[in-house]
């Protein structure tokens, strides 16, 4: 049973809020599915999450579903309105829990935007700030607020007894949100003013992933190490390499569950490698996978490799019983890697 205000929050919601169990059956879900299925919402408990996709769509679901939290698949839905849309899933599984939690956002926009620049419709201007922006809201902050929630959840839970515990873990995941929030305004400037802020303006790379560390240590109370070795690339891919980092790191805290994480990023022929490694389960699968393999097997977090690929970059995952390490390589010459 929710909460009266957390009940009005889950039915006011303009995106698609889900609960599945361990089989993927529909346990609860808010009214705003109801633009996108042909049954009521009450006439959706129990009904199979992946009987409701295309069946093009279903073999990319069930693999983000098996890879867990941090997964964020989008597919195409016959709207109630008869018009097509895309919407794209954040997966939550939190261990421990038979249960896994869906966010379905409608981002057709984005969708046709992202294929009008693709095929020359026009040149990007203005507006693809917009995209990009959306993009980094989707996959970067609202994963930060995602754990900070959850955290907030299990402090409320803690005994009385744990107060100055609680206190404390509560002045840690305020100061991961107030970090966030530096860190959006710099994303809005640098995104606006990309072609002419000076270089030396704005964070080093070793700057902006100990600040990301120091975030995801404030809400998930890991411990990490990060060593840099005298490289510092453009503000862009600077960026990428902290989101990179963030969703591999928030990934093996809550699916490891690790609690250490290593950071290196250094010089490699031909371009720049990011290792990150961490002391959890590893993945579902075990062994060393390159990036082709990872696609062929359809293996691997969808939305990191998504972030890779859309880059030019490529990785390769080591996973084993007694942790993972994610090997991202960065090209110098803009090409894919090894």
């Amino acid at each position: 049973m929710r909460p009266p205000d957390a009940q009005r929050l889950f039915d006011l919601s303009p995106d698609l809020l889900g609960i599945l169990d361990a089989e993927g059956r529909i346990l609860a879900a808010n009214p705003a599915w109801n633009a996108y299925v042909p049954l009521e919402v009450d006439d959706l408990y129990g009904w199979p999450f992946l009987e409701l996709l295309r069946d093009e769509d279903i073999e990319d679901a069930r693999a983000a579903f098996a890879a867990g939290s941090g997964e964020q698949p989008t597919n195409r839905w016959q709207r109630r309105d008869g018009e097509e849309a895309w919407v794209r899933w954040s997966i939550e599984r939190v261990h421990g829990s038979s249960h896994t939690y869906v966010v379905g956002r409608d981002v057709t926009p984005l969708v046709q935007r992202a294929e009008s620049l693709a095929h020359g419709a026009h040149e990007p201007d203005e507006s693809d700030l917009g995209l990009r922006l959306a993009r980094e809201l989707h996959d970067g902050v609202l994963q930060m607020l995602t754990g900070a929630s959850l955290q907030v959840e299990a402090i409320i839970r803690m005994p009385e007894a744990d107060r100055d515990t609680a206190l404390l873990r509560l002045k840690g995941v305020a100061s991961a949100l107030n970090q966030e929030q530096k860190d959006l305004r710099l994303l809005v400037e640098e995104l606006r003013s990309e072609a002419t802020i000076p270089y030396d303006s704005v964070p080093t790379a070793e700057q902006r992933l100990r600040a990301v560390l120091e975030r995801i240590r404030g809400v998930w109370d890991m411990e990490f190490t990060l060593d840099v070795h005298g490289v510092n690339p453009p503000p862009q891919v600077a960026r990428t390499l902290a989101r990179l980092v963030q969703e591999a790191a928030v990934n093996a805290i809550r699916h490891g569950p690790a609690s250490q994480v290593s950071v290196e990023l250094g010089p490699r022929e031909g371009g720049l490698m990011l290792r990150v490694s961490d002391n959890g389960f590893g993945f579902p699968f075990k062994g060393v996978l390159d990036h082709d393999e990872l696609r062929a097997q359809r293996l691997g977090p969808l939305s990191l490799k998504h972030r890779v690929e859309d880059a030019g970059w490529s990785l390769s995952i080591d996973s084993s019983a007694t942790g993972s390490t994610i090997t991202v390589f960065v090209p110098s010459n803009g090409e894919s890697g090894p």
